[in-house]
């Protein structure tokens, strides 16, 4: 018997953080709500590829543990395309394990097929999202300029074990206010 996806869904959404680690969890939970989105993509030479608009909204998931992202943009060749099945669109997965005091994020680009397993973590003010696989390119991916109601996200990456670091994604978002 196949299970409904309507089933599935009631439980699976949280009314806020999970009580016992609340603090903890509002390091990412402050993003909690919907963005809008300006979002930039460049290539491997750092030329602009993309320069549009997009949603990121964030909710509280699996009893407040953790933190569910969807960010959705338009086809990255034509803006004009938005409707689900042609438009980009991935989920994060934001989880505080209290047994190491850290993040564990997954990124699953839905249109893009990349699957990404980071850590994250405060660095004063900023989040800072990492990945360190081994054989793959280092990724760097930074919450800044953090207020109530904006953000800047940038994305960066390095084929060489760090020593530089490429700009790919950068994205300034707004809250939307009710």
């Amino acid at each position: 018997m196949m299970t409904s996806i309507s089933n599935i869904l009631p439980s699976y959404p949280a009314s806020g953080p999970h009580p016992d680690y609340r603090d903890k969890l509002m390091l990412f939970g402050q993003f909690e709500g919907i963005w809008d989105v300006a979002i930039t993509f460049y290539d491997n030479a750092g030329n602009l590829i993309f320069d549009g608009q997009g949603v990121w909204e964030f909710a509280w998931v699996m009893d407040g543990r953790v933190l569910q992202d969807v960010l959705t943009f338009p086809d990255l060749h034509d803006s004009s395309v938005t409707a689900p099945g042609k438009r980009n669109i991935g989920t994060s997965l934001r989880h505080y394990d209290p047994k190491t005091d850290s993040w564990r994020v997954v990124w699953i680009g839905a249109s893009s097929g990349n699957l990404c397993f980071l850590t994250a973590r405060q660095e004063g003010a900023n989040l800072l999202i990492e990945r360190n696989d081994p054989g793959m390119s280092l990724l760097r991916w930074q919450f800044t300029d953090i207020t109530e109601t904006q953000f800047r996200w940038t994305g960066h990456f390095s084929t060489d074990g760090g020593k530089t670091w490429l700009l790919e994604q950068e994205m300034h978002a707004t809250k939307r206010l009710s």
